[in-house]
């Protein structure tokens, strides 16, 4: 995990596809499905975040961290339709037939929410 680091209060945060040793491991163990639940039960603790990002709504490794999100009192927030939105504390839809349309609407909710994160937590210079 690394912070993010700018001119306001730091925020940890992790991609839980960014090792790919680890990734491996764990897929060679078990099976892909699995593999993102693994490294969330580790570091997340109740009141975290976990975001799952999927172009059809019905990836099933994101899917099962994030119901394994929701049994561990971490808010599941899923970025597309499908069997994710039931799986999900919140969602942002992207109804469209463009995967491109959606993976670039995709980055630009995650800015918002990097930003009204730092809003609810006081900062003034934001947006």
């Amino acid at each position: 995990m690394y912070p993010i680091i700018e001119k306001r209060r730091l925020l940890l945060a992790s991609a839980l596809t960014i090792d790919a040793a680890l990734v491996t491991a764990i897929d060679n163990d078990t099976d892909c499905s699995h593999v993102f639940v693994r490294q969330l039960e580790l570091p997340a603790h109740p009141g975290d975040i976990a975001i799952g990002i999927s172009t059809p709504g019905s990836s099933a490794n994101v899917n099962r961290a994030l119901k394994r999100a929701r049994e561990m009192d971490v808010l599941a927030v899923g970025r597309d339709g499908g069997r994710m939105a039931e799986l999900c504390d919140r969602g942002f839809i992207v109804k469209s037939w463009s995967i491109h349309l959606i993976q670039g609407t995709h980055t630009l909710l995650l800015h918002l929410m990097w930003d009204q994160m730092h809003v609810a937590m006081g900062a003034d210079d934001v947006i």
